[in-house]
């Protein structure tokens, strides 16, 4: 198995850090920086499970470090992918 890095965070480019949860359990760490807003999810590599505790230990580090806390609006997802789209057009004669 292989690592490969996909994203660089410098903690002093970090304005703000939030925790999206669900029932209770924390589901994704979201940061916040100038230009962009990350979100991270500890995985277990076994099988590809989430591992909440993990996410929950680097969220806690990061507060630990100073960055400031703030509200998650949600799960980060991916950007869809683009699809044809089909437009009719009807002419009356």
């Amino acid at each position: 198995m292989s690592y490969e890095r996909e994203v660089r965070l410098d903690f002093s480019a970090i304005r703000s850090a939030g925790v999206s949860s669900f029932l209770g359990r924390s589901v994704q760490l979201q940061l916040v920086e100038d230009a962009r807003l990350t979100g991270f999810r500890a995985v277990i590599d076994d099988g590809g499970y989430y591992d909440n505790d993990a996410t929950n230990t680097v969220y806690k580090t990061i507060l630990d470090f100073g960055v400031p806390l703030s509200e998650a609006s949600g799960l980060i997802k991916e950007p869809t992918a683009g699809y044809p789209v089909a437009v009719p057009i009807i002419l009356h004669r």
